[in-house]
């Protein structure tokens, strides 16, 4: 049943360009009593890939993103991630963990800069300012 439901998207979604990403799965728990986290070697038997959404629920104590801190944060997940075989899918969802602004299609700060390695700081300390 997954796999006809992950063809059945591609072939909905077939004309949009590489930008357009999918989750396999997000957050998979089995559906037993316990509603215990489905283990990692269920995962990958499903998808072949062991992969972890990853992003900083920064709108949750900041309304405009400006700490030293998640930058860092940001740029080394998006360093050492790779360099250690792991696929990753940066989770984005226009609110709380906002990259992509949707509303003005534009950047809503410069954490894409941090993913990509040439993010730019608030001075120079870790927790700067606006840090708080």
């Amino acid at each position: 049943m997954l796999e006809r439901l992950w063809a059945d998207i591609a072939d909905i979604f077939a004309a949009k360009d590489h930008r357009l990403l999918f989750e396999l799965l997000n957050e998979p728990h089995r559906s037993d009593s316990s509603n215990s986290p489905m283990p990692v070697a269920d995962l990958r038997a499903m998808s072949s890939l062991a992969y972890g959404e990853w992003g900083v629920g920064w709108g949750s104590r900041y309304t405009t993103m400006d700490c030293n801190n998640i930058r860092s944060w940001y740029q080394k997940m998006a360093e050492n991630a790779p360099a250690k075989g792991i696929p990753t899918s940066l989770w984005d969802d226009n609110g709380w963990f906002k990259v992509w602004d949707i509303g003005s299609k534009s950047w809503n700060n410069n954490l894409v800069d941090c993913i990509a390695g040439t993010c730019a700081w608030n001075g120079t300390d870790r927790f700067n300012a606006d840090c708080k």
